[in-house]
């Protein structure tokens, strides 16, 4: 029986030091998001959430370092879900929009459908 490797999406924890930063109270859209725990703690207690955006021209950064994360879709917007072998998730969706606030430590992440008219 042949195995399944699943392949990395290229982002590690060591990586996130080298990532820029989306600037504080700015909304930004992506094609894909990119979910790994944080070794940062809010004041609350609770774990930073890394939130790195992949953009349309393949640029990546970190989009927001909640606490919590509150999902919202638009328009049917599709929202997939899978998980490489560094145990980072990666939410995508054909035709979505992934769109970020970077401006607290609870944020709401919106899918849009870019075919909705």
């Amino acid at each position: 029986m042949s195995r399944v490797t699943v392949a990395d999406f290229g982002i590690e924890k060591s990586d996130l030091k080298h990532l820029p930063r989306q600037d504080v109270c700015t909304v930004t859209d992506y094609k894909y998001i990119y979910i790994i725990p944080s070794n940062e703690f809010h004041d609350s207690g609770y774990k930073k959430i890394s939130v790195i955006g992949e953009k349309f021209d393949k640029t990546r950064e970190i989009a927001s370092l909640p606490d919590d994360i509150a999902w919202k879709s638009l328009d049917g917007a599709e929202i997939r879900m899978e998980m490489d072998r560094m145990n980072v998730i990666r939410l995508w969706g054909n035709d979505t929009i992934f769109r970020v606030p970077n401006d607290a430590s609870s944020i709401t992440i919106t899918a849009i459908n870019k075919n909705h008219d």
